[in-house]
């Protein structure tokens, strides 16, 4: 399959990383992997060396040009070191080495919003969320091209069913979060959430998102 659960991955703590990497180095150079350089790129990355991820990540791909997770793992390298319009091609390329996998798909649908096409990027969240409703990011990146087409209710009810999807998750998984990013995903759709609100008059719930809190939260706690 295409590094299917490479959507979640996470190393819990920012200070495992330079173990792991010391740990992956040794490993590698007994036994040289495509999904071994993969997981050096994404810890290359974490600690903020980014050049060296994309070298490492591109060398990951030419072990197992095919894959397409990789690829899409490898665009998003590129993304973090500012290379955006190569890590645009290497999403598309993923999206069609594998079109049934549905974070591929979102993930496109995402940097396509951030290229400022937000028809298209609307167009695959859609075909993400009918290959995959569960994950939440693609309801969410949804939402924000919904929101920058002025669909601003529409937009609304995508983040909160990204919300509610996140929680559900970690409940099921027993965790209070998933990954080390995930409070900042979630203050991202409350964002999302507070813009589109403003759009469609909504006062009091935007300023409600703007704590980072649901309006219920708020009330309950006065």
């Amino acid at each position: 399959s295409s590094f299917s659960r490479y959507r979640e991955f996470e190393v819990p703590s920012p200070s495992l990383y330079p173990s792991l990497l010391g740990r992956l180095e040794r490993l590698l150079a007994r036994r040289p992997s495509a999904f071994g350089l993969a997981a050096k790129a994404f810890a290359l990355r974490a600690l903020g060396r980014f050049e060296e991820a994309v070298v490492v990540m591109e060398a990951s791909v030419r072990k197992a040009p095919r894959n397409a997770g990789l690829r899409a793992v490898l665009a998003r390298v590129r993304f973090v070191n500012r290379f955006p319009e190569q890590g645009l091609r290497d999403l598309r390329r993923a999206a069609a080495l594998d079109p049934r996998c549905g974070w591929i798909q979102a993930w496109l649908a995402e940097a396509l919003r951030h290229r400022g096409k937000a028809g298209e990027s609307l167009r695959r969240a859609e075909r993400a969320i009918a290959l995959d409703p569960s994950y939440f990011r693609s309801h969410a990146w949804r939402g924000g091209a919904l929101r920058q087409l002025g669909k601003a209710r529409q937009a609304i009810a995508d983040f909160d069913r990204a919300l509610a999807l996140d929680r559900r998750q970690c409940r099921g998984w027993g965790v209070s979060s998933i990954g080390r990013d995930a409070d900042r995903n979630r203050s991202w759709i409350f964002n999302e959430r507070m813009l589109a609100k403003r759009q469609a008059g909504d006062v009091r719930g935007a300023l409600a998102d703007y704590t980072g809190m649901e309006p219920d939260s708020i009330i309950a706690g006065a």
